[in-house]
């Protein structure tokens, strides 16, 4: 009998830690390699689509299946796969060596999930879980494709139902991180978190069309998993400042298909209630890199022709391994079940390593694929400092897209060293952006 209470016992932690993906047996899964007959010199184009299709089932999220498919059959764009590069570093060098310093100091709390003792760079170098992944890869903490400690972007969102456009506009992206700080000065952590807990902050201006030029969003993210977001909105037909909730955060921005809570993949809070499992390690397709400075490279930026290839965007890509791991929501309020998410899973000492989300697949309380987004052109400078070109919002069940196409400051040699880091009163007040709005 008492042989029988032990098994039972260890078979109730199985569960209870194993599919919590935080324990001793959700160890992550071995790698899949890719063995079949696609390999970089291959193009895939309208003519061999189908005859590929199996194999592009197993290297492309789902969701981004079908927006290729789509791409590729009524834009008219070509798919070359490029052989996978390890020129390029996935992160800086000031990030990565900080990550490898403070290696082991790290820690999770089991009751609440919440990160303790982080000192920098990834907190765990070398994951042995899903909840691990989880703080590496999350946007607001790593810094990685513009969670840099400061960024500033610009970009046009073009809107298409299916391939028919619709409308633009345009914004400039400016973002600050102010815990363990090491890739730009000012070093170390910053007065907002230490006075405040503010852990990040990030505005939105939009500067085309006239109609809504001057519209602004600002962001304050806290360190507590408790305490909600400040979000702030001007509107320019009333002048005057909106207190947003946070289902603002989950509204579509400008009848985009953007939300502020799926920016970078995942802008979400992190909260306790949320549980994570990882899914698979898995060779598959990712963005290519290019590199350089805009100035001296004029092809480090994908030629994008709207007028010619409707919603496709032109990409080149690799095939290398990819975590795929699952952030269950546990609040039937929020507008998603669940996240399925595309991680890097170059190791981090190697180069391109890092623990960049590139995909993220968001699915409805009643489990039905509904939004997706994530990178679809990426450079990085010959600092490190990488940063996107290309970047995609989709509605599955609209068969609606966003695509983003833009530029950041990390891209410009000029303006690097002109707008970063970036001045705070400028940058990151509803102030000092209206100031430049007009």
């Amino acid at each position: 009998m008492r042989n029988k209470k032990v098994i039972l016992f260890i078979f109730t932690v199985f569960l209870v830690i194993g599919f919590s993906g935080t324990g001793l047996f959700a160890q992550m899964p071995p790698l899949e390699k890719y063995q079949g007959p696609i390999k970089p010199g291959l193009v895939i184009t309208k003519d061999n689509w189908d005859q590929y299709l199996p194999e592009l089932k197993k290297l492309l999220p789902p969701s981004k299946l079908i927006y290729n498919e789509f791409g590729v059959k009524e834009g008219g764009i070509t798919i070359p796969i490029v052989e996978y590069s390890k020129k390029y570093p996935g992160v800086s060098s000031a990030w990565r060596e900080a990550s490898l310093k403070h290696q082991g100091t790290a820690s999770i709390d089991p009751k609440t999930q919440e990160l303790l003792n982080w000192q920098g760079g990834n907190p765990f170098p070398h994951p042995k879980n899903a909840s691990e992944l989880l703080w590496n890869s999350y946007t607001l903490y790593n810094r990685t494709a513009g969670g840099h400690d400061d960024h500033r972007f610009y970009a046009a969102f073009n809107l298409f139902d299916k391939n028919r456009y619709q409308k633009r506009f345009t914004w400039i992206n400016q973002e600050r991180r102010y815990l363990n700080r090491v890739e730009m000065p000012p070093f170390g952590n910053l007065e907002p978190y230490t006075k405040d807990g503010i852990v990040f902050k990030g505005t939105i201006m939009i500067t085309e069309p006239q109609d809504v030029r001057g519209f602004i969003l600002l962001r304050h993210k806290f360190w507590s998993m408790t305490k909600p977001d400040d979000v702030f909105s001007y509107i320019p037909a009333l002048k005057r400042i909106r207190r947003l909730t946070g289902g603002d955060l989950t509204d579509p921005l400008l009848g985009s298909d953007a939300i502020p809570d799926d920016f970078q993949v995942w802008q979400q809070k992190i909260t306790p209630e949320q549980t994570c499992r990882m899914v698979a390690q898995r060779e598959m397709f990712y963005p290519q890199f290019t590199s350089g400075w805009m100035e001296e490279n004029p092809d480090m930026r994908p030629k994008y022709d709207m007028k010619k290839t409707g919603v496709g965007f032109p990409e080149k890509l690799e095939i290398r391994p990819v975590w795929i791991w699952e952030v269950s929501m546990n609040n039937p309020d929020y507008v998603y079940s669940k996240r399925v998410l595309y991680t890097n899973a170059v190791p981090l000492e190697e180069t391109p390593g890092s623990f960049m989300i590139f995909w993220g697949e968001n699915y409805d309380q009643a489990g039905r694929l509904w939004r997706s987004n994530g990178y679809l052109a990426l450079g990085v400078n010959p600092l490190g400092f990488h940063h996107l070109f290309g970047y995609l919002f989709a509605d599955a069940l609209k068969s609606h897209y966003s695509l983003m196409d833009g530029y950041s400051s990390i891209h410009s040699k000029k303006e690097f060293y002109e707008y970063l880091p970036l001045d705070e009163g400028k940058a990151l007040t509803i102030q000092g952006l209206l100031r430049e709005a007009r």
